[in-house]
């Protein structure tokens, strides 16, 4: 999404990246202990009742103590309860001290500033004195203050607050007679940005800073016109705030825009401090006074901008960046009090780290103790010694969220454990990090599997595959009550952060700009695909949700492939065209490369609804009626297209309910993971009402029985010939999904345009999953001998395609051959191996767990090569094949290889044989191993159209092959 960048409109970008984030603040520890009686259950769902959360922790000046926030659920209200506790340092002696949030310290410690309902009504500003507990109402607004900040010296406080703009259209009514019931005024809607979601239609106004007597009185506005103001830090003199905003007349048009000011507590005197074509937001001033520490972003519109750390001098009005080569979104900042350090939390790869940035090179240095998990920073103080120390929240996988501290002496020390009683006698499952290289490009994907607490890799496992929204967002190392409790009921449960995620710098991020959904759809399916390959999750139980971007990407999957056996698709866009006007807010605009009147082409083009058409599988569409950031329209669009084809499906409609359909009632949050498990449940492949579970592993022999010609290929037993042609896009894709082997005979004997070039599929008889196979050619094209071998490997019951990797070049000579791979695109040319094996996964009668590449000559020299960039290839046949590679990449290599030559070849002599095995000894690598087998014969001797063939040789060397395959994929 697109970020306004000033305050108001910063959190609402928040909110719906974090939407599709499913309960990700509720973590759970994989190891806990076991209760008293010994017995351990998974995590429940009514255990989501009595789960708390902390939060916000801020430490008093002198260090020995720490007040943070506490939440819990109020099951009879059906609300969420926020409470202010109080600590001693080390975490002892924890106790309630007030009902509210968001505590700040006075400067003298003496004092506690705080948020919590009072009159007239609703959220009010409080001091407490920390010595005898009384607490005073400071503030009586009609709106509610937000963002406190004390003043240097104490004597008052800073906050933001809405204030009504002028009146707009107006009209003059006739009085009504006396007692009369005329219906109430209209809205009359003038600005651009009218509505935000969590809040409704918004009050016609701007945000304000305010400044008010600590002891009480009325607030005073600092901040005039009609925009919005927020952000502010006060300067270390309490003579002035800086803040962020844009104080121009068309700001709402202004996508993306916003400056620095400065504002004269005294006079309200406003002065801008930057002016620069871009956004700048988040000022923090250092305790010199001097220097302000902010973000910004280039005036250079892409779909994802971290954020480029940047300091301004005041005095002279220079500005320097800061940790240019960071690319990572930068989630907080703050100056030390003490000495001036300026501190950084940043997204990186699933995890929240923390480090400093220097302020002499501008380098950032994270500490290598905070590079796992998620430790989120929120403020910086001092212990009883004086030492520096981080106080803020953290996670891991073993760990929910927990308020801890780092410190370079002691470093990270968790300070409660709110939900260990909970988690107590919880039997949870554990959480695997993969890389996956994407199908697409090769793109490596981060993911993370959760597996069930009994988990038994003999048996077979259903799988979810859940889906972040945002688009621009990160799972990562923490770990969520909702994936637990999936598991808990017998699911692995697989979470990836496919490109357009946050945490792998601005390029990953952009790799959907103009193109969502697109390769990061190819990213889900090739993290589903590792993880079929592992053989413990069944092919046949794969089910797929998401919330937010998470559901426009569910939506779409199912427009693509009908691998799933049921969807849930919470919350979703499904149709951009009308998406546009009617979100709350007007910045998606900004996503596409032309507005929808201009041309409506790219808008239809990414809308999952102009997929509908494909979609068989049963699917739930769960969506708050309130919803104004994906509108509940935009599932009525795609339920009644559904609907209309018949397809099995249901809308569930969340009442009282913004976007997420789970932030106003804890209860609905209930309700949305049992709906989830509910469906899919009733649409798993056992008995309906039966709880998800693993099954026995059955084993299913492949092989086909029947005679093979020595040199031609193998006879096809009558009715399995069938063919099939045409480009394999996405639909066709479809297609060979609807040849399920149950349904019609198996794919043999088919040319087929696979991304641009020829290829060859031959199927072997029986269910499957059968093994998989890639065969590349030599320099003579995709002809008969190639096909030939694919037909043999089928006939010993492997799936094998056949791939023309010279997309046509046909040689005759040596040089011509030459020529022909010099011309062959490298990325090409691995995207189209990549493309085979997602063929051969995907197809219901295939999708195979264990994969190979064969090669003859320049397709041997790319067999190896396929194997040193897929370390998931499990087998590496080499025939007479160009051995030229960096030996440095041997210490990469994973497959097994085994090497066919002859000893009279002059292309490749023993000689080279010889060297090439010496450097893969040499190397420090965990591959299997490697096998030569030489044979007394030329080049091309395992090729029947070759002058060179040599019988015997050829025979035996393809027995060789068998034995290799059948040790290495067979298993």
């Amino acid at each position: 999404m697109t970020r306004p960048l000033f305050a108001v409109a910063r959190q609402t970008a928040a909110h719906l990246a974090l939407a599709g984030m499913v309960a990700a603040g509720l973590a759970a520890q994989s190891a806990p202990s076991p209760s008293a009686s010994g017995t351990t259950k998974p995590l429940q769902v009514e255990d989501l009742l009595h789960w708390e959360r902390v939060g916000d922790p801020r430490p008093s000046p002198d260090g020995s103590q720490f007040a943070y926030v506490r939440t819990w659920i109020d099951r009879v209200a059906d609300r969420t309860r926020t409470e202010i506790w109080l600590a001693r340092a080390d975490g002892s002696r924890a106790r309630p001290l007030v009902q509210g949030s968001s505590p700040r310290w006075s400067p003298d410690g003496e004092r506690l500033a705080y948020l919590a309902e009072g009159e007239p009504r609703g959220s009010q500003l409080h001091v407490m004195w920390m010595d005898t507990r009384e607490s005073v109402q400071v503030t009586r607004v009609d709106e509610s203050p937000g963002n406190i900040a004390w003043s240097p010296d104490g004597s008052s406080l800073a906050f933001t607050m809405q204030v009504p703009e002028r009146d707009g259209l107006t009209i003059d009514m006739p009085k009504p007679p006396k007692g009369a019931e005329w219906a109430p005024e209209p809205k009359v809607i003038t600005r651009l940005s009218y509505r935000r979601d969590r809040q409704g239609y918004r009050p016609a106004g701007f945000q304000h800073l305010f400044v008010v007597s600590a002891e009480g009185g009325t607030p005073r506005q600092v901040t005039s016109g009609d925009y919005d103001h927020g952000d502010p830090d006060w300067l270390p003199d309490g003579s002035a705030l800086v803040f962020a905003g844009l104080r121009e007349d068309d700001a709402d048009w202004q996508v993306g825009q916003s400056n620095l000011y400065k504002v004269d507590v005294a006079s309200g005197a406003i002065t801008a401090l930057t002016e620069l074509d871009g956004g700048e937001w988040g000022p923090k001033v250092a305790p010199d006074g001097r220097h302000v520490a902010f973000l910004r972003t280039p005036a250079e519109r892409t779909t994802y901008e971290p954020g480029r750390l940047a300091m301004l001098d005041l005095q002279t009005g220079s500005i320097e960046p800061l940790a240019e080569g960071l690319d990572r979104r930068v989630r907080s900042h703050l100056f030390s009090p003490r000495n001036g350090r300026l501190y950084v939390e940043i997204e990186n790869e699933g995890a929240l780290v923390v480090g400093r940035v220097s302020r002499l090179d501008g380098e950032f240095t994270p500490w290598s103790e905070l590079q796992g998990g998620q430790f989120g920073l929120s403020s910086v103080g001092v212990d009883a010694s004086g030492n520096e120390v981080l106080w803020g929240v953290h996670t891991d996988a073993a760990h929910p969220r927990d308020i801890a501290r780092f410190s370079e002496a002691k470093g990270l020390e968790r300070l409660t454990r709110v939900n260990a009683d909970l988690l107590e006698g919880r039997a949870l499952g554990d959480v695997r990090e993969l890389r996956v290289p994407s199908p697409a490009d090769g793109l490596e994907i981060q993911c993370w599997l959760v597996t069930p607490p009994d988990f038994d890799r003999s048996k077979r496992y259903p799988l979810i595959l859940q889906i972040h929204g945002g688009p621009h967002a990160m799972y990562g190392a923490d770990f969520s009550a909702e994936r637990q409790i999936h598991a808990g009921a017998g699911y692995c449960v697989l979470y990836c952060n496919p490109r357009g995620s946050t945490g792998y710098g601005q390029d990953f991020g952009n790799g959907i700009q103009n193109a969502y959904p697109g390769k990061d759809y190819d990213d889900l399916m090739g993290c589903v695909d590792r993880v079929l390959e592992e053989g413990f999750v069944d092919p046949e139980r794969l089910f797929v949700y998401g919330g937010s971007g998470g559901g426009v990407l569910t939506c779409w999957i199912i427009g693509m492939t009908q691998r799933f056996r049921a969807a849930v698709s919470m919350f979703p866009v499904t149709n951009w065209v009308s998406f546009v006007g009617t979100t709350d807010g007007p910045y998606w605009y900004t996503n596409f490369k032309s507005l929808p009147w201009e041309d409506p082409r790219e808008h239809w083009e990414r809308s999952p609804l102009r997929l509908v058409g494909n979609v068989t599988t049963p699917t739930m569409m769960l969506t708050g009626e309130l919803d104004l950031r994906t509108p509940m329209s935009q599932t009525e669009e795609y339920y009644q297209a559904l609907k209309l084809r018949k397809v099995d499906s249901v809308m569930v409609r969340v009442p009282d309910e913004y976007h997420g359909a789970a932030g106003r009632r804890p209860t609905n949050l209930l309700r949305r993971i049992l709906y989830v498990q509910k469906w899919f449940v009733e649409h798993d492949v056992k008995v309906d009402g039966e709880q998800a579970g693993a099954t026995e592993t059955t084993t299913v022999d492949p092989t086909v029985t029947g005679t093979t010609i020595p040199g031609g290929a193998p006879e096809v037993p009558p009715g399995r010939q069938t063919t099939w042609t045409g480009v394999l896009d996405e639909q066709t894709f479809a297609a060979l999904h609807e040849l399920r082997a149950d349904a019609a005979p198996p794919l043999h004997g088919s040319d087929f345009d696979l991304g641009g070039t020829t290829a060859y599929l031959s199927m072997p008889e029986g269910p499957g999953p059968h093994p998989g196979v890639v065969v590349i050619h030599e320099w003579w094209g995709l002809n008969d001998h190639i096909r030939h071998w694919a037909d043999r490997l089928a006939a010993d019951g492997y799936a094998a395609i056949a791939v023309d990797l010279y997309r046509g070049a046909v040689a005759t000579t040596r040089e011509e051959a030459a020529e022909a791979m010099r011309n062959v695109d490298p990325g090409q040319a691995r995207e189209t191996l990549a493309l085979a094996h997602r063929v051969l996964a995907r197809h219901p009668s295939i999708r195979a767990k264990k994969r190979g590449v064969i090669g003859w000559c320049f397709g041997g020299g790319w067999s190896l090569q396929h194997a040193l960039h897929t370390p998931d290839l499990d087998a590496c046949v080499i025939y007479y094949g160009r051995l030229e590679t960096d030996t440095a990449q041997f210490t990469d290599l994973r497959a097994p290889i085994l090497g066919v030559f002859g000893q009279r070849d002059r292309g490749i002599p023993p000689s080279a044989v010889e060297a090439f095995e010496q450097a893969y000894q040499a190397a420090d690598h965990q591959s299997p191993g490697l096998t030569i087998q030489m044979y007394d014969a030329e080049h091309a001797f395992a090729n029947p159209s070759s002058a060179r063939y040599d019988a015997a040789s050829a025979e035996d060397a393809w027995e060789k092959v068998r034995a290799f395959f059948a040790k290495h994929l067979k298993q």
